[in-house]
């Protein structure tokens, strides 16, 4: 199971919708025109996820003529916390929403060869920080990574 760089945001965003938890929720990905629609999932149920793409690339390892890439992407989780927590609001936990995230995007099937059990997608050690915080706005970075290699 190959997954191409252009691939990476649209397969986060499926597996992330597909959890029934967030079934009232908006995942969007970021394509540089989604500030309006933020602001309206925000006023409307008071949390959005969206899936920004590739932030970083590292080089790995280059053993037996192959080279990989390490690539760092996010997933933004924004909260209103009053419209959330209204009865008209999506009524999410943000802890449990970050760790459903994290699950729906590492319960990723591993690709044929690999090891059993191994993941599709990493985190690094710093899995989630709190990136805004004012009374009406929280926004968590969720961090995962991904290898990619190259004949």
């Amino acid at each position: 199971m190959q997954l191409s760089f252009e691939a990476l945001q649209t397969t986060q965003r499926e597996l992330i919708d597909a959890r029934p938890y967030f079934a009232n929720v908006e995942v969007l990905v970021d394509d540089g025109a989604q500030q309006s629609e933020i602001e309206l999932q925000l006023r409307d149920k008071g949390v959005c996820i969206l899936v920004c793409p590739v932030l970083t690339l590292t080089r790995g390892s280059q053993a037996t003529h192959q080279l990989s890439l390490r690539a760092e992407n996010v997933v933004k989780l924004f909260v209103n916390p009053k419209r959330n927590a209204d009865p008209a609001g999506a009524q999410l936990d943000v802890l449990r929403s970050i760790q459903e995230i994290v699950a729906a995007v590492l319960a990723y099937p591993s690709p044929a060869g690999k090891v059993k059990g191994e993941r599709f997608w990493e985190t690094p050690e710093d899995v989630a920080a709190l990136n805004t915080f004012d009374p009406g706005l929280w926004t968590y970075d969720i961090f995962f990574l991904k290898d990619f290699v190259f004949a």
